[in-house]
């Protein structure tokens, strides 16, 4: 029989779970070094070749950095839940001080990603990372009060992540911004479609969707990054050791290669998880899924 948690959602394999949190804690952390590197890299190239690279750069670096400890600080905040093997309800998120710290300073830190965009000629999704943050930001004070969501808000902050996200912003947390995007996106769609459907009265079902949602953005987040990472080689050919400059941009690049692999497995694992779950709490206990609002 599958292990309930009290505060959280219903696991058919409890060292299953707590294993896939901690490969996610360790593909956070991983993609953390990894930023580490590229932002490194931004203020050492400008250091060595300063007459051919514009002085944004190594302050896109020094900002990049600031949003790495930012990162850091957020991969320390979620690792107790990882050795606890444990995710906090809905229900609960609004008395988790951890959760709701996170919840901000990563908002804070895609804020300063959007910054370290602009600042290295990315403007347009840059500009979007920016009101993205800002208005998921807004949403999820409102919502953390007792409040209704600002639907307007929402909707604009979903779809400049949305389309941040698939224009090629960087994954944060090894979750594509798009996919993330996506997620704010869907319940409103659904909500106007179906406004009664027991799909939004059933907090159960919330849950298991926003870990499929969660879980396809850390499949894609992690899928981004071996990409990225074949395409260096193409490129540029295997990172060499020689020189500082290859030193940091080769570490990166393993802990890039290393994030991505960690982060499709685990989404792989919270994906299936998932979609039992959802199968479970809705469709075996209403039969008909047009009760579900998925139809």
């Amino acid at each position: 029989m599958p292990e309930v948690y009290s505060d959280g959602i219903d696991h058919g394999g409890t060292n299953y779970h707590k294993l896939a949190l901690l490969g996610f804690t360790l593909a956070t952390f991983l993609e953390v070094l990894t930023y580490f590197s590229i932002h490194a890299t931004y203020m050492l190239a400008y250091i060595f070749h300063p007459k051919y690279l514009p002085l944004t750069l190594p302050l896109a670096g020094l900002l990049g950095f600031v949003s790495d400890l930012m990162q850091l600080y957020v991969v320390a905040l979620i690792t107790p839940y990882a050795l606890e093997g444990r995710v906090p309800s809905l229900r609960r998120l609004k008395e988790e001080a951890r959760i709701i710290a996170a919840c901000h300073v990563l908002l804070l830190t895609l804020l300063m990603r959007g910054i370290v965009s602009t600042l290295v000629l990315n403007i347009a999704v840059g500009i979007l990372e920016i009101i993205g943050a800002a208005a998921t930001y807004v949403t999820l004070e409102h919502v953390r009060k007792g409040g209704t969501p600002y639907l307007i808000i929402l909707t604009t902050g979903s779809l400049c992540l949305l389309i941040a996200g698939f224009a090629g912003a960087p994954p944060l947390m090894n979750a594509h911004l798009g996919v993330v995007g996506i997620a704010l996106l869907a319940p409103l769609l659904l909500k106007l479609v179906n406004p009664e459907g027991e799909l939004f009265r059933n907090i159960r079902a919330w849950e298991y969707a926003v870990l499929f949602m969660g879980s396809l953005a850390v499949i894609v987040g992690g899928a981004s990054r071996l990409v990225s990472a074949v395409h260096v080689l193409q490129v540029f050919g295997m990172p060499s050791l020689g020189g500082l400059v290859s030193l940091v941009a080769g570490l990166g690049f393993l802990t890039g290669v290393s994030a991505g692999i960690v982060a499709l497995l685990v989404g792989v694992y919270g994906l299936i998880v998932s979609l039992m779950g959802i199968e479970k709490t809705t469709f075996r206990t209403h039969g008909n899924p047009s009760k579900t609002g998925l139809v």
